[in-house]
């Protein structure tokens, strides 16, 4: 059996944490500037642009305005 964290469904997305404190603020800006990243190309797959290819500038803009 596996430890840590339950899987979660797509629908469901596991709760926040909070981030630690202390850190410097670069910190805390590369840290948010790599969700956004990794929800952009979450959002991308999921709109079905599985190669570089496909990732028009105008599909990642749009995508990106869809998620915020």
């Amino acid at each position: 059996a596996r430890r840590g964290r339950p899987a979660t469904s797509p629908t469901h997305p596991a709760g926040k944490v909070p981030l630690p404190a202390g850190q410097p603020r670069e910190w805390y800006e590369t840290h948010n500037r790599r969700l956004k990243a990794m929800r952009l190309a979450i959002a991308l797959l999921d709109s079905g642009v599985y190669t570089p290819e496909r990732a028009t500038d105008r599909r990642i803009h749009s995508v990106a305005a869809r998620i915020g």
